[in-house]
Order: structure tokens, then sequence, then C-alpha cells
């Protein structure tokens, strides 16, 4: 759904849409990465379709349309590639599913899809659910924990066992540590060319960055050897990465393997984790909206039995808490393509080279779609309201041929760790806390979430 955009004063239309000067662009982006995204709150009210600008020579489109979204990531998506030069996301998963472009990105695709077919991965939910009774076990009523930090251990022994079949917690541990020192210090790479020189000096950023990759190679190679040897006794993704054929026969090389192997790790923990650091801080704020979840999470489970897969349809409301949370704190708040043929976005020309910057973090708080867009309301999602809303303004998981493969796989984590740990714990923020969000590929908080967890007393020992 188009609209027509008013050229506010001192901006100049270019090719139908307002252009903005360099510096106040690197202004929008400085803000970005450093979790205040109020200017571009501001900004998707004056520019509704988006704007233009120029950094370092290069044109960018950003564009907050749904419609324009939308041409971008499936109407058009064949024109649009992910950027060929280091990025951060690249630095850590190397040349894999999520990286790459055009037919490269297809066949792979195409090879990794049957394994999240929707059979093998509720499979997993059993687990996924044990490894959640394992964490909510470990707290202790008053205790001050960091919510944040607690998540990601979760979700690390979960991914670390369903992928790899190991429940040896210091791998999960050692690679969960690695991602978050990748996470911290990859910024480098976003400008174009800093990455690389940064590389060259003896600095200590650029010793953590090997190091890091240094150990999650170790431990994920050594998983290739130990599945290798074991055959088909292992059931888990890394079990059918190695027995996935290309139509020529062909399989995963090793640096595949480990590029592929990297992706899912990082798709099924930091971004799960994430989202669930974010929904507890939101529920701390919005008590009668918790009551409600865990109304409904001691329904569904009763006499606290564990959570499972075939319980999703009646955990209607838990999904609706997890989606408004990933509207308000999308783990992934911004993403980029590349043009690579000359096109056209809602009737704008689009140059060979020009970078197309999409936002989930602003779509979503876009006021002509969320009345009241900072309110946190589950109830946006009841049937009769979502409708309203374009396709396009949510996209926590993006869209079209690209759209994350592990998205089945994310809703089915979250939920599960969301119910069992509502079902036992509530959590206040503590008073040290101190909210910010920071921008590293994910949506992190900036100085963790001290959270004080309090057991509920229909919570189960």
């Amino acid at each position: 759904m188009s609209t027509t955009t008013i050229v506010p004063e001192g901006a100049v239309r270019s090719s139908g849409l307002p252009r903005i000067s360099q510096l106040a662009f690197l202004r929008f982006l400085v803000n970005g990465s450093r979790g205040n995204f109020a200017p571009w709150f501001e900004a998707v009210q004056r520019y509704p379709r988006g704007f233009e600008s120029r950094l370092f020579g290069q044109r960018c489109i950003v564009m907050n349309e749904p419609d324009g979204i939308e041409e971008v990531l499936v109407k058009n998506h064949k024109y649009y590639h992910r950027r060929s030069r280091p990025t951060p996301l690249k630095v850590i998963t190397g040349e894999s599913v999520l990286t790459i472009s055009g037919e490269p990105h297809l066949r792979q695709r195409r090879l990794i899809q049957p394994a999240f077919h929707k059979s093998r991965l509720d499979a997993y939910g059993d687990s996924m659910a044990a490894m959640a009774e394992r964490y909510a076990a470990r707290w202790r009523d008053g205790a001050t924990l960091d919510v944040h930090a607690e998540m990601m251990r979760a979700t690390a022994a979960v991914i670390t066992k369903t992928m790899f079949s190991s429940d040896i917690e210091e791998d999960a541990r050692i690679v969960g540590h690695a991602i978050n020192a990748l996470l911290t210090h990859t910024k480098r790479y976003l400008v174009p060319g800093i990455g690389s020189m940064l590389d060259r000096l003896p600095l200590k950023g650029t010793r953590l960055i090997k190091e890091a990759l240094r150990q999650l190679d170790s431990i994920i190679h050594r998983f290739i050897e130990e599945h290798r040897k074991a055959g088909a006794e292992m059931d888990d993704l890394l079990t059918m990465l190695l027995e996935a054929r290309y139509d020529d026969g062909t399989v995963l090389t090793d640096r595949q393997l480990r590029d592929e192997s990297m992706t899912l790790f990082l798709a099924g923990h930091e971004t799960t984790a994430t989202a669930l650091s974010w929904t507890f801080y939101l529920l701390s704020q919005h008590p009668k909206i918790a009551e409600k979840l865990r109304a409904e999470v001691d329904d569904v489970l009763s006499e606290g039995r564990s959570p499972e897969v075939d319980d999703f349809p009646r955990l209607d409301y838990t999904r609706r808490v997890l989606t408004e949370s990933m509207r308000l704190y999308p783990p992934v708040p911004g993403t980029d393509r590349q043009a690579i043929e000359p096109n056209e976005i809602l009737g704008i020309p689009v140059n060979v080279g020009d970078l197309i910057l999409v936002s989930p973090m602003v779509t979503h708080h876009d006021p002509r779609w969320y009345p009241e867009p900072k309110r946190f309301d589950p109830d946006r999602w009841l049937p009769e309201r979502a409708e309203a809303v374009p396709k396009f303004a949510y996209v926590p998981f993006g869209g079209g041929a690209r759209k994350c493969i592990g998205e089945r796989f994310a809703w089915m984590e979250g939920m599960l760790l969301l119910a069992t740990f509502s079902r036992d714990w509530c959590f206040e923020l503590a008073p040290e806390a101190r909210i910010q969000p920071k921008m590293n590929i994910t949506l992190r908080p900036a100085h963790g979430l001290p959270m004080i967890a309090r057991r509920r007393p229909s919570g189960v020992s």
C-alpha cells in the first residue's frame, strides 16, 4: 500500500524520494549503531516511503514502504544481492546460505531445505523443552540474574544439542563466548575498506576476532569428524548436512559445512536469546500482560508438565506476546541489498551498485500500521487486527527467497523456552538495570539485563 510523500523543508526530491545530506545520513547510521533509534522513528513519519543519500560515493536508498520492501525482497529479488565485500555477518558465517547470492544461493538453499521440514524440526521439540527445564531448575528464588546471559546459555545448549548432538556445556560456552567476541568487534566491517585495513594492524580487536574464529573452527571441525565416524547414528542437523547431496551427487565441502553450521548456530542461538531477553524485559514492565501470559501457560501445562509442540495452538497468547516483542525489538534490526541490474522500486529508478537499506526496527514502529507504536500490545496480533497490517510491515525473519530458513525452528525454540520459564518463574527488573539497545548485527541489551528471579508459587521445583 503506497502513500504520497510530502517533501519536508530542506529536503530535495530526487527520482521520487527525498534526499538528505551525507552528514545527516551518517548521523542516522551512528545513532542506530548506538541503539538510538529515535531519529529513525521520527524520519519514518517525515519520509514515509523512504529517503536517499550517498555514503562514500555510493547511493543509498532507505526503503520504508511495505510495498517497496516486498519488491526488493520478493518480486524483484533477482536484481538484488548480498554485498560481496566483508560484512560483520560474512566474517562470522563465511560463504553460507545467509551471505551468498544468485544461483549459488538457490542451489545451497535447495540442498539445505529438507533439514528444516516440519516433521524433522518437530522431533527436536522434546530436546528444546528438556534444555529449558534444565536451565530453569538452576535459578534460585530472589537471586539477581543477567537474564540475557541466561537466555544465551540456554539457547546455546539447545542449538548445540540439536545441531551437533552435544550435551557438553563447555562446547556451548566456548562457542557462545566466541560469537559474543565477534559480534562485539566486527562493526569495523560496516564501512567499506575499514575492516580490511584494521585487520592488518596489531590491534586488540583484530586479535580477538582471529582467536574467536580459531575457536569456532576448531570446535565445528571436531564435530564434523565425530559425525563422520559415527555415520548415521546421530540424528541431528549436522548429520543431515553431511548426508545432503547436490543434483550431481556431490556433497558439501568441509568449509561449506563449517559455514552452514555457523549460520545455523548464530540463527538458532543469538537471535532467539535476544528475542527472549527483550520479551522478559517487556513482561516485567507490563504486569497485567505477564499475568495473562502465565494464566494461559498454567492452563495449557496442567500439573506443571513440560510444553510440547502439540501445545502451540493453545498457546495463542504466548505467541502473540513473542510476536509483539519482536515488533518492538526485532532481533535483526536492519538488512541491506545491493542492486546488480538497473530496475525500479515503486517507480523509483535504481542503478547498478545502489544499496537498498531495509530496517524492521523502523518499519515495525511506523504509526501508519501500528497506532501508538511504542506501546507493548500483544492484542495487535488478534486476527481481526493483524489483517490490517501490510504483510511487509512486519519482517523479523525477512521475506521471499531469502526468508530465514530456520524460522520455524526459531518459533519452536522461542515458544517452548518462554512457556517453560514462565511456568516456574517471573522476573523483576533489578534497580541497577540500565536498559539500552545495542546493535551488533542483532539487537542486544547493551548493559545486560539484570533481573530478580521470583519463583512462582505454582511453579515446579
